[in-house]
Order: C-alpha cells, then structure tokens, then sequence
C-alpha cells in the first residue's frame, strides 16, 4: 500500500499542483436516500477483516495473535486449508494463543490476491432503518479478485451466523479509491485528491463535485477532498493522518533534526513533505496565506472541536536495500488498544539516529495514550519495504450484536519489541 517516496532525480512535484480551489464542493447535498453512515474506525470494534497472505509475515502472526488475545474475532478470507493450519500452529506454538482465544480466527472461503485488507475490503456503514451496508468502492481494474471482494464477502456474510442475523446490503460506488483514502468522523468524511488525480493521469477532466456525490451517495456523511502528500504514489490519507477520536486528529510531522537526518539526495524532497504536512496541519501556506482546501481549514470549519496533535514521522529507511518512507499514522485501533509500527532504529551506525527513533517513539507513544490507548508497537520494516504497515493489512468489522455500542473491551497492557 505505501510506497516510497521518489528520489530527488525525479522531477520534483510543487505543493500547489496538489492543492486546487475546493469551494464549489463545500456544503451538502440533500440526505433524501442517504439512510447509511460509515463508522469512524475509532468506535467498539468486534474485529477485522484480514487476508491469508498476513500469515506469510512472521509479525503477522504477531499481529494476529496480539489481536485475538484481546477478543478480537478475526475474519480471515482464506483459500488455502494449508496455510490456515500452518497459522493456527504457529499461533499456538510459538505465541501462545490459547484454543479460546483461537476460536475466534473465522475462515471464510474467499479468494484474495494481496495482503492489503484496508484497500479491498468493503468499509461497514450503519443503515437508519436497521442492518449493515458494505461500501464496495472501484479497486485495481488490475485486480479483479481483490475487487470482487466485497460483494461475495456480503453475500457470504448473508447465510453466515457471522451477520449475527443482521442484514447486510451491498453499497457499490462508481469511484476509483482504497478503504486507505478514507477517514471518517460520525458527520464528516475525508479523501485525498488522489481521487481526482487518477482520472488526470489517464488524460481525463474530472468533475469533483460529481465525484463528490457519488461518494455521498447512500450516506449522511459529507465528504471532503483534500490535498494529497506530494512524492507518495498511493495518495492515501492514512500515511499522514488519522482520527484517534471524536476530539482529536494526528498529523504527521518532520522536524528539524528529523530533516537533518535524511540523506543529501533526499533533503528537498522531504523538505516539501515537510511544508505540505505543517499546511495540513496549520491551515496556512509557506508565505502565510490562508489554505482554504487544507485538512486544517475544513477542520476549522466543520469540526471546530476538534484538536490536531502532530505525530513524529520516522527517518527515511533501508529495508533490505528497498527505501522506504515510515510513518506513524499507519496503526491499527482496536477497543482502546493502538497497535503502531515500530521500526528498525534509523540508522544503527549513527548514535543519534537511534537517540531520535528513541525520542519520536516516547513521544508518539505519549500521543495515543493521552487520546485513551495502550499502545503495543509492532516491527513492520518488512510491510513498508512492501508497501504498507499495520493500517493497511486489516480492516475493522464493527458490533454486529448490538449497534453502535459503547462499551469496549478492557485495554491490553503496553507491549514494546
């Protein structure tokens, strides 16, 4: 899922060619038939959703059971009885799952091509009048199987006890995006303009305003496009950013001694990361100029109340000869637990690299604790060497049992590896 980011050879890209006038987009359309609300990802949670292919990470194992011996149930689309019960060994051997607790990892016979869960799998919505939705949004045109997920996960769910008798409603969407380009608060929602620039990559003229209504289309939330990080090929807003709650969003952010460390032929690449992070954050351009269209500014005037705390973003990294560009944001929340990527401590040559690794970890560790999570870190080198970290591998399933419940799970103790 995240990509690196490019070198300084290539052609650098200016922040403003990310950024276009959002106005004719403000405002709502009317609710008539719009009965389903996605589900902040940071409300009760009674699992998620994972492909078989996590199971070829030996962290995924880690992943899967720090998950189920929290009570999550895990709903793992799986072809393969092989690797389902090399998994449930592993998960017993080595970790130490107990036969309770390994009861709630769900094979559903569903096939998947790639590990990225958050992409594919369908997002769930509440209905008005009762019942689930399952967002079906438009994946990879190279990737059929992975597209096809989320219309045969809800017609599977539909004679599963799984639905917990529930009924589950298959919501297409004509828009080219990733459950990764998509963040939500119980009124509001928030892509990046990747959505966009997909059809101007293809020498199409898109029209944000219809774009923009069919995102809207069976939903009460208003959705808002927003600039997309400049240099990063997904264009995913959970690389940068990310709702822990209904009071607070985090931002990435590269200080001064972050810049420091990246490498020569990186440093003007960063630094315009950089300018595009502190937009986001503040609401203002470089030259002081307000951004109207920058995450902080729509904030500011659909969400007021809302508090931005800025999160570290790691040191540039070399995993097995592949650059990769870390991030923080990129966690999964589960019932008052945050699981965050950890990483290889920058460079380990260089004292104070590490010293910096050590200082962005306490500090991000703080973040989320003052949010209401116990954090438990996770190695994830080897998923951003291939593209994602622990966002981008599952996807949470709301209860089922009983909607919109506010009662969660005791928080699991803090772990760090």
């Amino acid at each position: 899922m995240l990509q690196k980011l490019a070198k300084l050879t290539l052609a650098l890209t200016l922040l403003s060619a990310c950024q276009g006038p959002l106005e004719p987009l403000f405002g709502s359309l009317s609710t008539g038939g719009r009965s389903y609300s996605l589900i902040p990802e940071y409300e009760p949670v009674q699992g998620l959703i994972v492909s078989e292919h996590l199971a070829s990470f030996g962290n995924g194992h880690q992943l899967l059971s720090t998950l189920l011996g929290a009570g999550a149930e895990i709903w793992m689309l799986n072809q393969d009885q092989n690797i389902l019960n090399q998994t449930r060994s592993q998960l017993t051997e080595r970790f130490g799952v107990k036969a309770e607790d390994l009861n709630l990892l769900k094979s559903i016979p569903i096939e998947t091509q790639s590990v990225w869960a958050r992409d594919w799998a369908p997002l769930f919505s509440y209905s008005s009048s009762g019942g689930y939705g399952l967002v079906d949004y438009q994946y990879y045109a190279d990737r059929p199987i992975d597209d096809a997920v989320p219309a045969k996960l809800a017609s599977f769910l539909r004679g599963s006890g799984l639905s917990r008798g529930q009924t589950l409603q298959n919501l297409p969407i004509d828009v080219e995006i990733e459950g990764g380009n998509v963040m939500c608060t119980a009124t509001n929602c928030f892509v990046s303009r990747e959505v966009l620039k997909r059809l101007e990559e293809r020498g199409e003229t898109p029209n944000a305003a219809a774009i923009k209504a069919e995102l809207e289309k069976y939903f009460s939330q208003t959705f808002w496009i927003v600039p997309r990080l400049p240099f990063e090929s997904t264009g995913h807003i959970d690389i940068w950013a990310k709702f822990l709650n209904d009071k607070t969003v985090i931002i990435g952010e590269i200080s001064e001694e972050s810049l420091a460390a990246v490498p020569d032929d990186q440093k003007e690449t960063y630094r315009q990361v950089r300018l595009f992070l502190e937009e986001q954050a503040t609401g203002m351009t470089a030259d002081g100029q307000p951004a109207s269209d920058s995450l902080a500014a729509v904030l500011k005037r659909v969400h007021p109340e809302i508090t931005i705390q800025r999160l570290p973003m790691p040191t540039p990294g070399i995993y097995r000869g592949v650059e990769t560009f870390r991030t923080y944001t990129n966690s999964v929340l589960y019932n008052g637990i945050a699981i965050v990527p950890q990483y290889l401590r920058g460079n380990r040559a260089v004292p104070s690299e590490r010293e910096l690794t050590t200082l962005h970890e306490r500090e991000v560790e703080k973040i989320y604790k003052q949010a209401g999570y116990q954090v438990v870190w996770i190695r994830a080198d080897n998923l951003i060497r291939d593209g994602g970290a622990w966002h981008c591998v599952v996807m949470q399933i709301p209860r089922l049992d009983a909607q919109r419940q506010t009662t969660i799970a005791a928080p699991l103790v803090s772990q760090t590896n």
